[in-house]
């Protein structure tokens, strides 16, 4: 089957069904080994020996199916200084559970991404309480140092739902630009820029 390049992570007791945090990821890459998948480094934060890592996949043509697959991950890295994680399944993970057909986020252009400026349309896409989602908004800062993450982030008027921490954050052709971290009830979110998403990948080779 076709699966989303949106996906659900949760950090779970998987043999007591409990759920103690969830957010959501990004397909950013998939070679021959493997495919890697972007989100929020805070998401893991409550990962410990009684708790494993969840990947939820789903059918991109049915937004509001139950998780079609869900496979634990064994590898995962954090980046030190910004709020990312990355988390690697084997293409025998994805064999297995007979999902072969794993979908990567499109990454904007290095001439789109570099020409974002204030007021440019942006979305969030991601899944909200089971449901695939989409929240449309505009870019206020594309690099501004934010104090509750220690770093600088994209700064855009958009919504993001509780349980989102880790959705792409679009420009208007739905291409990636960066990966969405917080937001408040004003109707704010930060967000890493993609050349920092970038960057932190490089790190993990």
């Amino acid at each position: 089957m076709k699966s989303s390049s949106v996906v659900e992570i949760a950090v779970k007791d998987t043999a007591q069904n409990v759920i103690y945090a969830s957010g959501n990821g990004v397909v950013l890459e998939i070679n021959e080994k493997e495919i890697c998948i972007v989100t929020a480094g805070h998401v893991l934060d409550r990962v410990a020996e009684d708790k494993q890592v969840v990947v939820g996949f789903r059918d991109p043509e049915n937004w509001t199916h139950d998780a079609e697959f869900e496979i634990v991950c064994d590898r995962y890295e954090t980046v030190r200084d910004a709020d990312l994680a990355f988390l690697f399944l084997t293409r025998a993970d994805l064999e297995k559970e007979k999902l072969l057909q794993p979908q990567t986020v499109p990454v904007a252009e290095k001439q789109d991404y570099d020409g974002l400026k204030a007021g440019d349309t942006v979305r969030t896409i991601g899944w909200d309480e089971g449901q695939k989602v989409v929240y449309e908004g505009e870019l206020q800062d594309n690099w501004i140092f934010v104090e509750d993450f220690s770093q600088y982030m994209m700064l855009a008027e958009c919504v993001m739902r509780p349980g989102m921490s880790g959705c792409g954050l679009y420009n208007a052709q739905d291409q990636l630009i960066g990966i969405a971290c917080g937001g408040n009830e004003a109707g704010l979110l930060v967000a890493v820029p993609l050349h920092v998403v970038q960057a932190g990948r490089e790190e993990m080779d």
